[in-house]
């Protein structure tokens, strides 16, 4: 007889400068985990968190990085019991120094404190368990005491979104992470938590000092790795610290442009300084890229004054997009007498590619015989179905043709306001020294859906914005520039539907119009070189009805 597997709860969890694992929110673990069931490289949290804009995290190598800095650090998986708070969204937090504002234990944590709470006992003593936390949690007044001060802060236990829930799941714990002085791989035994697990399945508090002896075993492993790698690249400046609980290498010992803790976002998004000393992302003054190739995606161009920011010659920004008044639009039957001629026979052995039903039959939408075809491409359908479709889309006056893409009228999307913003940086793309690079900036913000979205009067998400785009300072690359821009007039850059990504409904996604996003390199393929691109934009801008 088969068992059934017991649900596990999944929970992605960042490094910080103080050695300790931080748990995403349960919505980016949601977003992490389906790119990790999918086998994606990369992953932008900006899809999930706004506040997350500037951060993305590499699946192959198990790590954050800042798209402003480079800067990154160690990312890892982590499997929790059914019955732990993770599984059934449950929050301790402590209060902030900000009145109002409540800030969220670690996960770790947070399993000591509900395995005591579980048990009835009237406090826990964290510093018994976790060596650094020298705080004491009083479950009678609900109040966390600081152990060396005496001073009190208020706690709570909340309800809130579980974490991803999977069957018959493994830790993924190894840190690998890609420095300036060689590669390294240090395994990090599963048992480094496993004090973490036990209080929810055994309710027991009292094994966490055996458990310190496990992380001591971790830190001579750790120790061991880095010694190797030290002793086949003796150039390599990075090393492990035993005084750390044991748990990461010391952010005092890594390279000075490689501190663990992510840099905080920019707000001037236009110029993003580069790291000192970054090799990755240095660019020469003379336009031509270095030979090296980088092992991590570079989104940014290095730091550029405002002074050395230039607009491109000859192409205006896009004009403000209004809706057509209700009092202009064309009817339905309008627009499909404009582009279609009525048929008088009836006899015609084919199917209608729109409802898969034999055009000698009526249409099943209401039954009606009547046959057109359109008047350039020549295909027929069912009038019903062809209007049917019509009113599927836009409803903007426009047909395509559903068999050969055709179009007819001049099409328009569905994209919701914002702002499409360019420049010239005085830097060049992979495979085009000697060249500078048009910067694009697209910025949209959420907002409530119109008559012609999806879900009229529900809200719509936009995540990742704003959205950083790149195309070399070339007459082709110019060419896609002002082709981009009548796109933007028209609505056709974005559109509002489900994310491919991260599955999430009712949000701006892509428009089938790809763009690159990789400033200075393409490990994603969203980056340079691609000596085929500039060619494919042109055909899917084309397909769009978008051409000079």
């Amino acid at each position: 007889m088969a068992v059934a597997l017991a649900l596990q709860a999944v929970v992605w969890e960042w490094m910080g400068a103080d050695s300790r694992w931080k748990s995403y929110p349960p919505e980016v673990a949601q977003l992490l985990e389906r790119a990790h069931g999918k086998g994606l490289n990369m992953v932008r949290l900006g899809d999930a968190e706004a506040s997350l804009t500037y951060y993305s995290v590499n699946l192959k190598e198990f790590i954050q990085i800042s798209d402003i800095t480079g800067s990154s650090c160690p990312v890892r998986r982590k499997i929790y019991p059914e019955g732990s708070p993770a599984a059934r969204g449950i929050l301790w937090q402590w209060s902030g120094d900000q009145h109002g504002v409540w800030e969220n234990y670690d996960i770790g944590v947070a399993n000591y404190i509900e395995g005591a709470f579980q048990q009835g006992r009237k406090y826990i003593d964290l510093s018994q368990f976790l060596k650094g936390y020298n705080y004491t949690v009083n479950f009678k007044p609900m109040s966390q005491i600081n152990n060396l001060t005496g001073y009190r802060r208020s706690v709570r236990r909340i309800r809130t979104t579980a974490f991803p829930l999977v069957r018959n799941a493994v830790n993924t714990s190894s840190i690998r992470n890609t420095y300036a002085g060689g590669q390294v791989l240090v395994a990090i035994a599963n048992q480094d938590d496993k004090h973490s697990n036990s209080n929810e399945t055994k309710g027991s508090v009292t094994k966490g000092k055996k458990a310190h002896g496990i992380l001591n075993h971790v830190t001579n492993l750790a120790a061991k790795a880095a010694k190797t790698v030290k002793e086949s690249n003796p150039k390599s400046s990075l090393s492990f610290s035993s005084s750390v609980d044991g748990k990461c290498p010391s952010p005092a010992t890594l390279p000075q442009n490689m501190k663990l803790m992510p840099a905080k976002s920019s707000k001037k998004w236009n110029n993003v300084p580069a790291p000192k000393g970054s090799q990755n992302i240095s660019f020469l003054g003379n336009g031509v890229a270095p030979a090296q190739t980088p092992c991590r995606p570079i989104f940014w161009p290095p730091y550029t004054p405002d002074t050395q920011l230039k607009p491109v010659p000859g192409i205006k920004p896009p004009k403000t997009v209004r809706k057509k008044s209700k009092k202009h639009q064309t009817s339905i039957n309008e627009v499909i007498d404009q582009f279609s001629k009525e048929l008088t026979i009836r006899d015609v052995l084919e199917d209608c590619i729109i409802c898969c039903d034999t055009l000698t039959e009526g249409s099943p939408y209401d039954n009606d015989p009547r046959l057109v075809a359109l008047l350039h491409c020549n295909h027929i359908f069912h009038r019903s179905c062809l209007k049917e479709m019509y009113i599927s889309g836009p409803k903007d006056g426009h047909l395509q043709c559903p068999t050969c893409k055709t179009i007819y009228g001049e099409k328009t999307g569905i994209q919701p306001p914002g702002s499409m913003d360019f420049h010239l940086v005085p830097h060049c793309l992979p495979g085009y020294p000697g060249y500078s690079t048009i910067h694009i900036i697209y910025n949209i913000s959420p907002g409530i859906q119109g008559p012609e979205h999806p879900n009229p009067n529900k809200p719509y998400t936009a995540r990742g914005f704003p959205r950083h785009c790149y195309l070399p300072d070339t007459d082709k690359g110019r060419k896609v520039l002002r082709l981009l821009v009548k796109a933007w007039e028209r609505r056709l850059i974005f559109t509002v539907g489900v994310s491919s990504t991260t599955g999430e409904p009712n949000t701006v996604t892509w428009n089938e119009i790809h763009h690159k996003t990789e400033f200075g390199s393409n490990i994603t393929g969203h980056g340079y070189p691609d000596p085929q691109y500039l060619d494919n934009v042109l055909t899917e801008l084309t397909l769009q009805g978008i051409s000079e």
